[in-house]
């Protein structure tokens, strides 16, 4: 998979596309066809059709780290994230565990880094985890509010406070410039709404500034619960009515915000000192099912109530047709990576899945296959690739893809898998 050339300044590619408004482009074999416009202060790169890779790429499965029983360091409690180093060793965030799991590339276990306490390097909720470009290692701790630093062979070496109690489940971002940044709360308002913002250090671990993550004042529906006893509010719960879309964003590591409304098949990337580029594309509408519809239904109905027992729904029907995409996310090439919403199909286990679970939840019976839109940062398609079921991508880089992957028993699994696109 051909990824970003670092020696091309991004500022180029975006006068490249430019330079072409109005003017249909292709990819150097032909089978990618777009139309590059400039409206007002955003340049659009509208893909016509085709890729850049001519067709669907194969997926190979190279590795699987994991055992439903086993030697503890092969028996993972929750994989909060992972990170992959230039040398290719998974760094394996247990959040059950409070430690950071090291295998080399081959999947042979190395070592631990950390435990759990409130000591240098030790930990107690560990989420984030990502690599400075000089090889420390960065682990970001919810309760201990603060980044905790180590050496690349696993070493305390220093922490970074965190201002807050937020415990967001974006990943740290690393840029190309060897700085951090991390999800905090920018804003407290007076409404149940918070502003939220990335706290961005140095590569020092001095705080710069709070960049203010983009806004594109969508409001989608919601469905309310509240519950009162004594004329007081003691419990209240919101839920977007599925399917309607939402706001999505992610980090690149070459600087900047990409996101969008997933109503609309647009995604922006929001360079500092450029203009809007903008990713355009059709795509076939997807209808929701009557049965994935009565399903989400029995979902939402089963988590409001367990807020207000006597709840009914109290907002817009589910809509018929879904919106284009779920939510975007960028690779640390800087890709940008689109996933896209699918028809629906019933789980292999849907017939043992109760109608309510005995803590009052539900369960979706529904679920629908991975699948991915990947551009380069110039709006270039390269391709749609399909990844396993159940299976959460964490990290992508070149041809190579890691993540989580469950089995039937709902077993965790680290998994390397290399992509081979038809055409190079």
């Amino acid at each position: 998979m051909p990824g970003l050339d670092k020696s091309v300044p991004f500022t180029l590619l975006i006068l490249a596309v430019a330079a072409c408004g109005g003017d249909a482009a292709s990819g150097g074999d032909g089978s990618w066809r777009a139309q590059r416009d400039t409206i007002g202060d955003t340049v659009v790169v509208r893909t016509l059709e085709g890729s850049a890779w001519g067709g669907e790429p194969t997926l190979v499965e190279e590795l699987r780290i994991g055992a439903l029983d086993g030697p503890p360091e092969t028996t993972f409690g929750g994989i909060a994230s992972l990170a992959v180093d230039p040398a290719g060793r998974i760094h394996v965030v247990d959040a059950q565990a409070k430690t950071v799991r090291v295998f080399a590339s081959n999947g042979a276990y190395l070592r631990s880094i950390g435990r759990e306490g409130q000591g240098p390097g030790e930990l107690r909720r560990p989420h984030g985890i990502a690599f400075l470009p000089d090889g420390r290692l960065l682990v970001r701790d919810f309760d201990n509010a603060r980044i905790n630093v180590y050496t690349e062979a696993g070493e305390p070496l220093d922490s970074w406070p965190i201002p807050g109690g937020f415990s967001p489940s974006h990943p740290l971002q690393i840029d190309t410039a060897g700085h951090t940044y991390t999800l905090i709360i920018a804003d407290r308002l007076e409404s149940i709404d918070w502003r939220l913002g990335l706290l961005h250090f140095d590569a020092s671990g001095a705080i710069v500034d709070t960049l203010r993550v983009p806004d594109w004042e969508y409001e989608p529906p919601d469905l309310t619960a509240i519950r009162r006893a004594d004329g007081r509010q003691v419990g209240f719960s919101r839920y977007t009515v599925p399917f309607t879309g939402t706001e999505t964003w992610a980090f690149s590591p070459l600087g900047y915000f990409v996101g969008g409304v997933s109503t609309r098949y647009a995604i922006d990337l929001y360079s500092r000192d450029e203009p809007v580029l903008r990713i355009e594309r059709t795509v076939p509408p997807v209808a929701v099912l009557p049965e994935e519809r009565a399903d989400r239904e029995r979902v939402v109905t089963a988590a409001q109530r367990r807020a207000e027992p006597g709840w009914r729904w109290n907002g817009p029907p589910i809509p018929e047709q879904k919106p284009p995409f779920r939510s975007v996310r960028v690779d640390d090439d800087g890709r940008i990576w689109v996933d896209l919403y699918q028809r629906g199909r019933l789980r292999n286990d849907a017939a043992e899945i109760p109608d309510i679970e005995e803590d009052g939840s539900a369960r979706s019976r529904w679920t629908q296959p991975l699948v991915y839109d990947i551009y380069e940062p110039d709006g270039r398609l390269l391709g749609t690739v399909r990844l396993p079921d159940r299976f959460d991508l964490h990290v992508a880089r070149g041809d190579l893809v890691w993540g989580v992957i469950r089995d039937e028993f709902d077993v965790e699994y680290v998994a390397r898998y290399r992509l081979n696109p038809p055409h190079r």
